[in-house]
């Protein structure tokens, strides 16, 4: 059974997104994702959620690396793969016009940038 009804059903999707942003960004199992993808294809309403939710976690990745700064051996991170997900976050935003979010995609991507060339 698809967990969707209609595009419309705005009541399963949202629960549904953390799972899904886990599920890009760290891999995680999660059976719903072509029903999710799918949804978030024709509802712009949980797409800008995704959007945004995304963002969130991106950034909750991101300004622990200032601490990386100061202590390069506090632990690996993979910049590239990082800056990635920015670039999906910032086409994302930028397909649904939140440039409030393409902003700061933009950002964490030139602050990613600029720790990869201090550090390699």
């Amino acid at each position: 059974m698809n967990i969707f009804e209609t595009t419309a059903d705005y009541t399963t999707c949202p629960a549904n997104l953390a799972v899904y942003v886990d599920y890009i960004l760290q891999g995680t199992h999660f059976s719903g994702r072509e029903e999710i993808e799918d949804h978030l294809a024709c509802c712009p309403k949980c797409a800008s959620e995704y959007a945004g939710l995304l963002g969130m976690a991106l950034g909750n990745m991101i300004y622990p690396l200032l601490d990386l700064v100061l202590d390069v051996e506090a632990g690996a991170v993979d910049l590239d793969l990082l800056i990635e997900y920015n670039r999906h976050w910032f086409e994302i935003c930028t397909l649904l016009e939140e440039n409030a979010g393409a902003a700061a995609a933009l950002s964490h991507i030139g602050l990613l940038q600029s720790l990869d060339s201090c550090l390699g």
